[in-house]
């Protein structure tokens, strides 16, 4: 990936702006170095140094963005003729924006999630306005790592917005054509000069195979899980961090939300419709047959999701008892969804059950309380389909579990 910065100027004349910076580009495979290109900006054009090599960092999982912090700039300008003269200059307004660039690798989908961890500074005051040896510069802040740091639970932060979670992170689906670059400067409400490091980091991610009926139609099963992946990510109550003592206290916890960054990568499986010939305790079955398809059986159901042709299988229609489902899953094993009822919270609160979740305010198989309240509608593991996007930090832990799952690879 290559990641670079360019100054936006708004207020002062393109001419007074003077910038600098560097472009990084470290193509794939990751194991191959990349190069390093110096460039500026003087009286509005950007003027490039020849690109030397550069290797790539030891760690492909974060890493700093290298960006422009705080600029320095210049007046030209002309005394009148005729002097004394008094004035003043006051710079209008100006920007860095963070934008990352990527180089082509390959990938299964159409977006690539990316979790990016940001601390800011406030710059506006104090010593940060003065250069090392004391004096004030307009009242502009100077680029050291010197000022109050900003915290996201007292001052939003967002990024291409969505806002910072209390630790100070966001996960973005970024397209994977994305090109030429993604601008992700934060947006820091009522600080006029704040100063920013960006880190880089990947969620969770969860490989999952998928099979459907032949008599089922297609869908967009990514789509449904890349959005219930982003109902995951977000924090929707107050931002609190994990060491606040309130999160110890069990009736602050169970309606306590927690940002989880799982990304799904959905693989057709093999068999991508129901196999009419799979061998099931020495039987062979035919899956392709309606039983399979229009479901009103816990048996049948069961049977179906325990079968290792796929992680995930779609059919036409669940209704045990008279009840419309929309999927079932069990602990450590497959996932089953009714095709007109797969929506982006369906396919997280099934896959929740998967990672050994029962739903808020029951007991899972290993005897343990899923914290919250039974009736609490705005959870994703609500016990009916009125569930909304949270998670408490009980089902963030499981719900990563899903990482490790042994998911099959048919």
């Amino acid at each position: 990936m290559s990641f670079h910065t360019e100054i936006f100027e708004g207020g002062p004349p393109p001419g007074t702006v003077v910038t600098a910076g560097v472009d990084y580009l470290w193509p794939w495979p990751p194991t191959a170095d990349g190069s390093v290109t110096g460039w500026q900006i003087v009286d509005g054009q950007k003027t490039s140094l020849a690109p030397v090599s550069s290797p790539k960092p030891p760690s492909t999982s974060s890493f700093t963005i290298p960006h422009e912090k705080c600029t320095t700039f210049t007046l030209n300008m002309q005394p009148p003729a005729d002097g004394p003269y008094n004035g003043t200059y006051t710079r209008g307004y100006a920007q860095t924006q963070e934008r990352l660039t990527r180089s082509r690798l390959t990938w299964p989908k159409q977006t690539r999630a990316v979790v990016l961890k940001c601390t800011a500074i406030d710059k506006r005051g104090g010593e940060s306005v003065r250069n090392e040896a004391g004096e004030v510069r307009m009242a502009e802040p100077d680029d050291r790592q010197q000022g109050t740091p900003i915290d996201p639970c007292v001052t939003p932060i967002l990024i291409s917005g969505e806002r910072v979670s209390a630790e100070d992170k966001v996960m973005l689906q970024l397209p994977v054509t994305w090109m030429p670059q993604y601008d992700v400067a934060p947006e820091i409400d009522g600080i006029t000069w704040y100063m920013w490091e960006l880190t880089l980091d990947q969620p969770h991610i969860v490989r999952m195979t998928w099979s459907r009926h032949p008599m089922t139609p297609l869908l967009d099963l990514q789509d449904r899980f890349d959005k219930g992946a982003l109902l995951l990510a977000r924090d929707d109550d107050e931002l609190v961090k994990d060491d606040d003592p309130r999160v110890a206290n069990d009736t602050f916890r169970n309606g306590d939300d927690v940002p989880t960054y799982l990304e799904f990568l959905m693989l057709k499986a093999r068999q991508q419709t129901f196999p009419s010939n799979f061998v099931v305790n020495g039987v062979a079955v035919d899956f392709t047959a309606t039983t399979y398809c229009e479901i009103t059986d816990l048996p049948t159901l069961r049977k179906l999701m325990l079968v290792p042709f796929a992680n995930v299988k779609v059919v036409n229609r669940i209704e045990i008892l008279g009840v419309r489902m929309s999927g079932y899953a069990e602990p450590g094993n497959g996932l089953v969804y009714d095709r007109s009822q797969l929506a982006a919270l369906a396919a997280i609160h099934e896959c929740g059950h998967a990672a050994g979740l029962e739903h808020r305010g029951q007991t899972n198989s290993g005897d343990v309380a899923n914290p919250g309240d039974y009736f609490d509608t705005n959870a994703v593991m609500h016990y009916c389909d009125e569930g909304g996007r949270e998670v408490n930090r009980y089902e963030h832990g499981l719900f990563l579990s899903l990482t490790n799952a042994a998911f099959w690879n048919e």
